[in-house]
């Protein structure tokens, strides 16, 4: 092989696959395969099964498409997707998801791929619900084909890589109109992992955040419970503690929202999402205190501003909470070491 002097080594053949599993995604497939097109060497596609145009889609953008019946198990199907693969690094996204910024991941896998070192690359993942944006994380999403494997027949992890390195790319997933199926096809097969594997905390965690996402407060508690046995302190699992906030919230008040709130915050005393809940679990304070204003009498003037700026704050910082108007106190809002000073 000719190079350069001081160069790195010219590489031969496709350097990006993307890898796809779909099924049906022929109203969002075109909004992917478009946001990747100018930016993969080549685009591998396992169909699971579709009756819609899915796979004729696919094959109009010079996509590979294999067709697998579906086996219940994500990860089975990944890995078809990855051994289809010819390119060196392997990006992996879903029909209902677009890339923005491809250039971004584009020349971060060019550079790694010139100069070794890094073994995968983390991109922002954006999750659009039916009521617009739900959540944000970082995961990732290429990586040197050699290197990775998923694990898990529902919500897959990737195992392998150690090394990643970070790109200003970004991974919208739109569960628009969607998430009732998703719900539908995971639960099952996170109770068979349960089933067959008692103590499994990927399962009860992902059970957890399953019917939380579904609105299931009752039952998400109770498997919450069994989660936070299972998972002890490890960070890939904080968030769990979040759900049983909001979730306790609703089922059962104030009193035990806040013990999940403790629990968690002993166990991930730094973690952002639950720094943020302390937030706004003393903001739901707040809110319950206003009812009875002359509690604020003699508060400093600096205080009863902030009283009365607080919805107002609350809506800036997307906390959902309810506000009900009540009448200020007829006096004068100053507060005892004032009148002092003024002597």
């Amino acid at each position: 092989m000719l190079t350069l002097p001081g160069a790195a080594p010219l590489l031969s053949g496709p350097m990006l696959s993307a890898t796809l599993i779909v099924r049906d995604e022929a109203p969002r497939l075109r909004r992917c395969l478009d946001s990747i097109r100018h930016f993969v060497d080549e685009i591998v596609v396992v169909d699971t099964g579709s009756v819609d145009e899915t796979p004729d889609i696919a094959a109009s953008y010079g996509a590979r498409v294999l067709r697998s019946p579906w086996r219940d198990d994500f990860s089975f199907h990944r890995k078809e997707a990855l051994d289809a693969a010819t390119g060196r690094w392997a990006f992996v996204i879903d029909g209902d998801e677009e890339l923005e910024q491809g250039w971004s991941l584009r020349s971060t896998v060019a550079q790694l791929d010139a100069a070794g070192g890094a073994d995968s690359v983390v991109v922002q993942v954006q999750a659009v619900g039916d009521r617009g944006p739900s959540e944000e994380f970082h995961a990732i999403r290429a990586f040197r084909r050699e290197v990775g494997r998923y694990k898990y027949p529902v919500h897959n992890q990737l195992i392998g890589p150690e090394k990643p390195a970070l790109s200003k790319a970004r991974v919208r997933s739109y569960y628009v109109g969607t998430l009732a199926d998703k719900v539908d096809r995971s639960l099952p097969l996170l109770r068979r992992m349960l089933d067959e594997d008692p103590q499994s905390a990927h399962a009860a965690f992902f059970l957890c955040k399953t019917l939380w996402a579904s609105g299931r407060m009752g039952e998400c508690i109770e498997a919450g419970g069994r989660a936070a046995e299972l998972v002890g302190s490890a960070p890939g699992y904080a968030s769990l503690w979040v759900w049983l906030f909001y979730a306790a919230m609703a089922v059962d008040g104030p009193v035990a929202a806040e013990r999940w709130l403790a629990e968690g915050l002993e166990r991930h005393p730094w973690y952002p999402e639950l720094l943020h809940t302390r937030i706004v679990a003393d903001l739901l304070r707040w809110n319950a205190s206003m009812s009875d204003p002359v509690r604020y009498a003699f508060a400093s003037q600096v205080s009863s501003r902030f009283v009365r700026n607080l919805p107002q704050v609350a809506r800036l910082l997307g906390v959902p909470l309810e506000f009900t108007a009540s009448a200020e106190p007829e006096m004068e809002m100053t507060s005892t070491a004032d009148e002092g000073a003024r002597g």
